[in-house]
């Protein structure tokens, strides 16, 4: 058995399975359904895979609530510059505590859409009265793109996930995730390259106090692929025990010298 999957087998109950991210991909995994690109995503399963379906999720419910005031302008006896007027001053409102992407040079509303058609929905949102833009609302599948390939792993490092991050690499990025107790080792594609379950059986108590801090060493091991001094440092910190390693169904030198780590 691969070390990883040990970490995983022996890790002791979490807190996910009545998370509240959980709850939430229950009651909103519906609105997938309107998008091809993101229905297989209703059949998420594992902690991971329902956080990246989530973020999409999110980013769906602020693009509807941006349609909802445009339809509400069109809709009203206004016209002209104080329809646009009108518009502006509502989605401004409506946006003011809806999570987003902050790129560095943009704020991401909804990233499944490139950085020129959010700028359109959160800056300039009267273009949307404008029938040259009608795709952007009636037919969102059609310019939807990949969020996750297009924004990075650093997506995650936003409002739309509760992850912390841990270690950026800027090619992949390392997360802690409070409610699986797992660190997400995360690609550039944002797809996920590893799982490092925490807290095994064997510890005689979950403390994730000062997490970034106690888990520094241990991933930088991991990304030098030193994992004899990864998995010292995962043990020195209380993060994994140390019993863990004596475990019957490890075995040792071949998964931390081969490639079964």
């Amino acid at each position: 058995m691969g070390f990883f999957d040990l970490l995983e087998k022996k890790q002791r109950p979490t807190p996910f399975p009545h998370s509240e991210e959980l709850r939430f991909f229950l009651a909103n995994a519906s609105l997938l359904s309107a998008y091809p690109s993101f229905r297989r995503m209703r059949r998420a399963n594992s902690p991971f895979a329902i956080i990246r379906a989530n973020l999409v999720i999110r980013s769906i419910i602020n693009k509807n609530l941006i349609e909802k005031e445009v339809a509400k302008v069109r809709d009203s006896v206004l016209s002209g510059d104080l329809a646009e007027e009108k518009l502006r001053i509502a989605v401004a409102e409506v946006i003011k505590k809806a999570p987003y992407y902050d790129d560095g040079s943009s704020q991401i509303y909804i990233p499944f859409f490139e950085r020129h058609v959010n700028a359109i929905c959160s800056k300039n949102p009267e273009k949307l009265l404008d029938k040259r833009y009608q795709n952007i609302i009636n037919h969102p599948e059609i310019i939807s793109i990949d969020p996750f390939d297009t924004y990075g792993p650093k997506v995650f490092a936003s409002g739309f996930t509760s992850l912390q991050l841990l270690m950026d690499k800027g090619d992949s990025c390392a997360y802690y995730d409070k409610q699986s107790y797992s660190i997400f080792i995360v690609n550039k594609q944002g797809r996920l390259d590893r799982r490092i379950a925490l807290f095994d059986r064997y510890l005689a108590e979950v403390n994730d106090d000062n997490i970034e801090f106690r888990t520094k060493e241990a991933l930088e091991c991991f990304y030098r692929f030193d994992y004899d001094n990864m998995i010292n440092a995962l043990v020195e910190n209380k993060l994994i025990s140390s019993s863990l390693l004596g475990d019957n169904n490890l075995d040792t030198a071949p998964i931390i010298l081969g490639n079964r780590i």
